[in-house]
């Protein structure tokens, strides 16, 4: 990306930054905001908003007209500076398994913004909806085929198990567009991540070996899961995207990094 264009998306960030007081109706309670992340203010959720903003800006296809879905959207926190962005003829699509994140952004942002939907995907999963009896696996998104300009999900495969990812990505190939993308993120296992570990130098150790990944905590295995980055790369190809560019984390003791979590661009061809 040129500089111009890079200032150009900062200072549209930094805009719409401004267009969004901490008291507009917009935003969620802030005990929501609490239960998807240790953020602590109305201030830090509205950052990581804006910052998820703007890698979008910069390294995805995104226009004002764009179809996008969000997977894992969780209480809107990249819905809510998109509403600045598209335009009429943008639309929004956002799911989450957690029924009342879903049921509360409908109230919040749908109701001011009708291009943006909100839909509950109503599967098991060990942290956020383990009452429901649904598989991954099993379950379909609700989506047409080639609906989709760009699919984005932040720290969404950083809790799932292989079978699931691999689900996802079958199902984010069949609803994109031909030359549509996805953003995704992973905790990415590779030599620079174990010696890392190795050093001492990362709050996440991975120490447990499970069936195709490793995980954080044995105890809770979908805390937060890594993979070894040849297994993505094979994973992202069995689905039928293409593997455009990996952006390595910041979670790895790298000095400078796109986001905290690796985050991994595809193309459907």
């Amino acid at each position: 990306m040129k500089l111009p264009e890079y200032l150009e998306n900062e200072q549209l960030a930094e805009r719409i930054g401004r267009s969004l007081s901490g008291k507009d109706p917009i935003f969620p309670a802030r005990e929501d905001m609490r239960k998807i992340g240790p953020i602590n203010s109305l201030r830090e959720f509205k950052e990581l908003g804006l910052q998820s903003f703007k890698v979008l800006l910069n390294y995805t296809n995104i226009t004002p007209s764009s179809a996008v879905l969000d997977i894992g959207c969780g209480y809107g926190r990249l819905a809510i500076p998109l509403t600045r962005f598209l335009d009429r003829a943008g639309s929004y699509e956002g799911f989450d398994v957690m029924s009342d994140a879903i049921a509360d952004c409908r109230q919040r942002i749908t109701s001011r913004y009708p291009n943006f939907g909100f839909s509950h995907f109503d599967v098991h999963n060990g942290l956020y909806n383990h009452g429901s009896g649904a598989e991954v696996a099993d379950s379909r998104f609700q989506y047409r085929e080639n609906q989709f300009d760009l699919v984005f999900m932040f720290s969404v495969f950083s809790h799932m198990k292989p079978v699931d990812v691999a689900s996802y990505l079958a199902e984010i190939c069949r609803v994109l567009k031909p030359g549509g993308m996805l953003m995704t993120t992973f905790f990415l296992m590779n030599n620079h991540a174990r010696a890392a570990i190795d050093n001492g130098n990362t709050r996440r150790t991975f120490r447990y070996a499970c069936d195709g990944f490793l995980a954080d905590d044995a105890d809770s295995l979908e805390s937060a899961v890594a993979y070894e980055e040849e297994s993505v790369e094979a994973m992202v190809a069995g689905s039928g995207l293409q593997h455009v560019h990996t952006f390595h984390g910041q979670w790895a003791n790298r000095r400078w990094a796109l986001s905290g979590q690796d985050a991994v661009i595809c193309v459907k061809p």
